[in-house]
């Protein structure tokens, strides 16, 4: 879901995934 960025920018959940 991220797309390498250590915060969310398309959902309101914390998203740390390379």
């Amino acid at each position: 879901m991220g797309k390498g960025t250590p915060y969310t920018t398309e959902s309101s959940s914390v998203d740390t995934t390379p």
